[in-house]
């Protein structure tokens, strides 16, 4: 900011008249130099010389007022050709051009919108009382029939619960503005229902089979994402006005300058105290790395103003001052980075004064009071207990920094919003009353899965009883146990169906008190849940391998923890592994357990104790006593299974095949094929086996049975964090079970989603990606059953399946899907010709000769099959078999 500037902008923020003298001596700037300015300024008109003595001048204004757009031009020349755009977008005839700003997180995007929105205001092309509406579009990102609901709204009776009209965000914007934020969140069907609108003007609400409704809406779409790779061509089209926001490394120091006085003089106005900074510290502001650019600039500033108000508030200073002492190590580094030519090019005084004051302004802010009437009310209570001032720095200090890192690294709170769409907002209204009540009198916060899947219990039991449909689900009378012995929870249970009678006019049984009740100790306990520690065990070759290992690891850590095998050289392996099945089986209580193995021979222990125990079990080869003791120590400290198992991966990372794991299930890099023989199934579950697992199995069914017809969706009662193991037995023979909807935490080894996975799309997706998965065997099996003309296509992917298991074990290789994929294509491709009669002669006899042992195993492993076949493989067409997994090892 140039000198003229400063003392314009000292003038026109002033409450009173000012002379020469006190202007130069609250900017710090020389009087001669303060009088040469303000009389420039009296000539251009911009402030008025009122005579007298001393002589006084005041901001002129009555003269025009510059649009927002203007004083950002001239706040920001590096950003002409973007705000050119801006222009062109909100101008061009007749209705406007939809825009796109691209940039990084943090760059201003959401700024640069509202921007276009008052200058549309400004040239009168939107009315002063024009909407503008944000929208972000990662909110409903994986649920493209609740993003239909929301841009287009709903009409009464479109789904359960849907008992009025609801406008959507289309016709909010009508006449003003539609801000996309990150809608490189908005999925391609979500994209598509743009189309019509962004073509023609005309929607329907959700529900509405005939007629349109017509709404005049600008579009503005904001991403921080590739466009090429996030929308479609036809999506990219429609926004044709691309607008490029430059990172904050990439604008002139000048408009950086600009921005950290703006951001002091907004914290300034907050306080209504100016705010005194050294000029290291604004240089250090100037120059040090931003990643996350503005955003991250003004939250820095935020926590530097915070944590010098505090020391204000304890010491009870004149001022609020910050120093170069007060500066965080990534800020402070600034300094190093400045060099003189980068000082040179911003024009500001800021270089010349050893201390800047900053004063409060009329600029706009979005910004609370809340952190610092949070310091003032704390610094207040810590004096009250007359607590030494170091210790109340130290107390404040924490206070701070919990505020900033909620603040810069939101926690992900409940999401409610999805189900606000979905229910109707006075049931919405009584059923979060009822929440409250709940949170209030048993004093614990749910997480956001309890949360949604007692919110959706609640609408179901409501609409239900509206409806005349409630049976009393699967509790015939108030049970006697819970008014005994869970009182506090059962009277609670009663006044919240008193509450949702009398709120929505229905009359629901008491019975359901036990349901309720239910509900509240199993949120309880599995919030009390004590975590199960994973189980060590080490087998090994050699009389006391194992054994030696286990000892000295336990000794260490003074523990039990390490259970360990020894298999004798003249002991088949085969007895070994029994052993560890029979011993385990006593022993595990639900655990799951991490072995480490000497040699590959027991890694394929893993799928029968999976089996056995319905446990996550893994294996880690080459393991030393090393191994073990970090293992054993990471177990006692609750670590889980795959953090461990990743974590050995920095001492074993060299040997192959020990891919780092994403799921608990398979490799991140391997993702198997499975050969399924049973139709394949999910389970959704609730307390009552009504209500939200029915709910949860149409919303399942809606999204994906279009495309996995095969899919069976199963609604399942709970009893406390228990599924009937029995039922859950008969339906693993009858089908194959995929995964778990749950509004708990359930004990099985199947993969679980949450209520809000499913309500927000997300778990939607993933299930999309597992089912794939599950059906990517059988659908290459499908694929040679009706390709191969000479041998039973079927038959053949299942016996390739068992030989590729037998030459990873021999080799030490692990295929990945898409390289497994690829080598039982060939080899069941070749076998058919064999069978045809076509042969493939050797074409490198030596290079044969050389690998005879590995060929050798080779033909081993494939014997069987040949026998059923009735082929015989020669070395040569064995040979580029052996290549492959060669190559890949």
């Amino acid at each position: 900011m140039t000198r003229e500037q400063r003392i314009l902008d000292f003038i026109r923020h002033s409450s009173k008249d000012m002379d020469t003298h006190t202007v130069a001596q609250a900017l710090d700037l020389d009087r001669s130099n303060v009088s040469r300015i303000l009389n420039q300024l009296v000539e251009q008109g911009t402030i008025r010389k009122i005579a007298g003595k001393p002589v006084l001048y005041r901001y002129q204004s009555d003269q025009p007022k510059k649009k927002d757009i203007e004083l950002f031009e001239e706040s920001n020349p590096s950003l002409k050709g973007q705000i050119d755009q801006a222009k062109s977008s909100i101008l061009y005839p007749p209705n406007g051009i939809n825009a796109l700003i691209v940039g990084e997180t943090g760059v201003g995007k959401s700024h640069f919108a509202q921007m276009m929105y008052h200058f549309a205001q400004d040239m009168a092309i939107l009315k002063k009382d024009a909407p503008f509406i944000l929208f972000n579009c990662a909110d409903y990102a994986k649920n493209p029939e609740l993003l239909m609901g929301i841009l287009f709204g709903v009409k009464k009776g479109a789904y359960t619960g849907a008992d009025q009209d609801k406008p959507g965000l289309i016709e909010q914007a009508d006449k003003g503005i539609l801000f996309l934020d990150e809608i490189h969140n908005l999925p391609q069907q979500g994209q598509e229902i743009l189309f019509t609108f962004i073509d023609q003007g005309v929607y329907r609400r959700l529900g509405e089979s005939t007629g349109h409704r017509k709404a005049a809406v600008r579009i503005i779409g904001a991403t921080s994402e590739s466009i090429i790779s996030t929308l479609v061509q036809p999506f990219r089209r429609r926004m044709p006005m691309l607008i490029e926001m430059p990172n904050l490394a990439h604008r002139l120091e000048s408009e950086r300058a600009e921005l950290i006085q703006l951001f002091f003089n907004q914290e300034a106005k907050i306080l209504d105290q100016d705010i005194y900074i050294s000029k290291d510290v604004f240089i250090s502001l100037l120059f040090y790395h931003c990643p996350n650019n503005i955003g991250q600039l003004k939250s820095d500033i935020q926590l530097l103003c915070a944590k010098a108000y505090s020391d204000y508030l304890l010491h009870r200073k004149k001022t609020i001052q910050i120093e170069a002492t007060d500066l965080p190590p990534a800020i402070a580094d600034g300094l190093l980075d400045t060099t003189e030519h980068r000082t040179l090019r911003v024009k500001s005084d800021y270089f010349s004064m050893q201390k800047l004051c900053f004063k409060p302004t009329d600029s706009e802010n979005e910004q609370d009071h809340s952190i610092y009437s949070l310091l003032e009310n704390k610094v207040s209570g810590l004096k009250e207990e007359y607590l030494g001032t170091e210790k109340m720095k130290k107390i404040v200090e924490q206070e701070i920094d919990n505020y900033f890192s909620v603040i810069t690294h939101t926690t992900s709170g409940i999401n409610i919003a999805p189900l606000e769409s979905i229910i109707d907002e006075n049931r919405f209204n009584t059923i979060k009353k009822v929440v409250e009540l709940v949170h209030e009198e048993l004093q614990v916060k749910w997480d956001k899965n309890i949360e949604m899947g007692f919110i959706l219990h609640l609408h179901h039991l409501i609409e239900g009883a509206k409806n005349s449909q409630y049976s009393g689900h699967f509790n015939e009378e108030i049970n006697i146990d819970y008014q005994l012995h869970h009182r506090k929870e059962f009277l609670l249970a009663v006044r919240c169906i008193q509450l949702i009678s009398f709120e929505e006019k229905v009359q629901l049984p008491y019975e359901e008190s036990n349901n309720l009740v239910s509900f509240f100790i199993n949120a309880f306990e599995q919030k009390a849940e004590k975590k199960k520690l994973v189980q060590i065990l080490v087998i090994a070759h050699g009389e006391s391998t194992a054994t030696s290992m286990a000892n000295t690891v336990n000794q260490l850590l003074n523990t039990q923890a390490v259970m360990a095998f020894d298999a004798p050289l003249n002991k088949n392996p085969s007895l070994v592994i029994e052993e560890v099945k029979r011993y385990l089986q006593s022993k595990n209580a639900g655990e799951d357990i991490l072995c480490l193995v000497d040699m590959g021979s027991f890694m394929h222990i893993c799928p029968d104790l999976e089996k056995l125990l319905q446990v996550k079990v893994l294996a880690l080869p080459l393991a030393s006593t090393l191994h073990v003791l970090e293992a054993t120590r990471k177990s006692i400290i609750g670590e889980d299974v795959l953090s461990i198992y990743n974590s050995l991966l920095s001492v074993n990372f060299e040997f192959f095949g020990c891919h780092e794991y994403d799921d608990g299930r398979v490799p991140s890099k391997n993702t198997r094929l499975v050969n399924i023989n049973k139709p394949i199934a999910l389970l959704t579950c609730c307390l009552t086996g009504h209500g939200t697992a029915k709910y949860l199995k149409q919303i399942i069914e809606k999204s994906l049975l279009s495309d996995f017809p095969e899919l069976t969706v199963i609604p399942l009662q709970m009893d406390r964090d228990q599924l009937n193991q029995n039922e859950l037995k008969r339906l693993s023979e009858q089908y194959e079970l995929l995964a778990i909807v749950s509004t708990f935490k359930v004990d099985s080894s199947l993969k679980q989603y949450s209520v809000s996975d499913i309500v927000n799309g997300q778990g939607i997706e993933q299930m999309r990606e597992q089912i794939n998965e599950a059906l990517i065997g059988n659908q290459i099996k499908q694929s040679l059953g009706n390709e191969l003309k000479h041998v039973d296509g079927a038959m053949l992917f299942e016996d390739l399946l068992s030989i590729n298991q037998a030459i990873e074990r021999i080799l030490a290789v692990q295929l990945t899907k898409n390289e497994l994929i690829g080598v039982i294509m060939h080899t069941a491709i070749l076998i058919d010709h064999l069978k045809q009669g076509i042969r493939y002669p050797s074409t490198n006899q030596r290079r044969t000769e050389s690998y005879r042992k590995e060929l050798i195993d080779l033909h081993t492993c494939f014997y069987p099959l040949e026998k059923k076949v009735s082929v015989k493989l020669t070395d040569g067409e064995l040979f580029p078999i052996l290549e492959y997994y060669l190559h890949l090892r």
